[in-house]
């Protein structure tokens, strides 16, 4: 094996890279700070951007999951999610009076 068929190569994202935007067309992207990035750079995309980022200047792995499950208890609490359902539900039995009217079949 050469250098030219190896597989374990670092990808260069100083050169401009071929992507598909939501309409399945292929664009054009360049990579914002990827000259100036070190070799331990990280691949980060955010809003849209592709960005090479130094990895002590990102968040860890951990603090955004749990940031997201914050985010994600916020929303149903928001919502009310179950418990408003279940609110709801006590509110209606409460607010229910029967119909105390006979049928009555008209033949």
């Amino acid at each position: 094996m050469d250098a030219a068929h190896t597989y374990d190569r670092r990808l260069d994202f100083t050169k401009p890279i071929v992507a598909l935007d939501t309409d399945g067309v292929c664009v054009k992207l360049s990579v914002e700070g990827a000259a100036s990035a070190s070799s331990d750079g990280v691949l980060v995309i955010r809003d849209g951007t592709l960005a090479v980022e130094e990895p002590q200047n990102l968040t860890s792995w951990e603090h955004v999951a749990n940031a997201w499950e914050v985010d994600k208890a916020d929303t149903l609490r928001e919502k009310g999610g179950q418990e408003l359902h279940e609110d709801f539900l006590k509110e209606v039995e409460m607010d229910y009076v029967p119909d105390d009217t006979p049928e009555v079949d008209n033949f």
